[in-house]
């Protein structure tokens, strides 16, 4: 299935908007590797919205979440695979406690932070624009790359496996995955409207 100008055309030679159920569904291996399903769910969406037309369009242009480019929404979407991929490659911390769940981490990464101008955010958001600055077609093969390389390495990882994350503070493999699938629930949406989609059903950047 190939699309262009926003259109998906099937082999068939049918043609359709594309939207969520377009998105490919997690294989078995990877459910093995990753029994919640999520972050693979989540990595595979990913791919498949930073892939869109209009999506590279408007890869240069301001999105819809304060401070960010299209693309640099993109990229910080992208470091959802990115990081696991990173992490897993340092040494296990040696504390044994740290962050013991999903939402600890973001109690303590958002904490007080002012979204627009604390340092904390700042850092986050030139992280995502400089993930993006290979644009659209790059972005998409290194998700995609990363997605097939931890199928294999998350089937011999232990679950309860500690990482180093950011600012010092470590958790468990399972726990940080979660937070990783938690990221698409704001870094996209479906959007429908004839505004910005002729068809009034398409997926979008946000």
């Amino acid at each position: 299935m190939g699309h262009g100008n926003g259109v998906f055309v099937t082999q068939g030679g049918s043609r359709h908007q594309p939207s969520v159920s377009d998105i490919p569904r997690p294989t078995s291996l990877e459910l093995r590797a990753c029994p919640g399903e999520h972050f693979f769910s989540t990595t595979r969406a990913a791919a498949f919205v930073i892939g869109l037309p209009a999506v590279s369009a408007a890869w240069e242009q301001p999105s819809a979440l304060a401070g960010y480019s299209v693309g640099g929404l993109a990229g910080h979407l992208a470091r959802a695979a990115i990081t696991v991929d990173r992490y897993l490659d340092d040494l296990p911390p040696s504390d044994g406690d740290g962050l013991p769940d999903s939402a600890a981490y973001f109690v303590q990464a958002i904490a007080n932070h002012d979204p627009l101008k604390s340092s904390n955010h700042i850092r986050v958001r030139e992280r995502g624009e400089e993930a993006g600055s290979i644009g659209p077609e790059a972005l998409v093969a290194e998700i995609e790359d990363i997605r097939r390389r931890l199928t294999d390495r998350l089937l011999e990882e232990p679950p309860d496996r500690r990482l180093s994350v950011f600012g010092g503070a470590s958790m468990g493999l399972n726990c940080y995955l979660e937070t990783r699938s938690s990221l698409w629930e704001f870094a996209a949406s479906l959007d429908r409207g004839p505004s910005t989609c002729p068809s009034g059903h398409c997926i979008r950047i946000c």
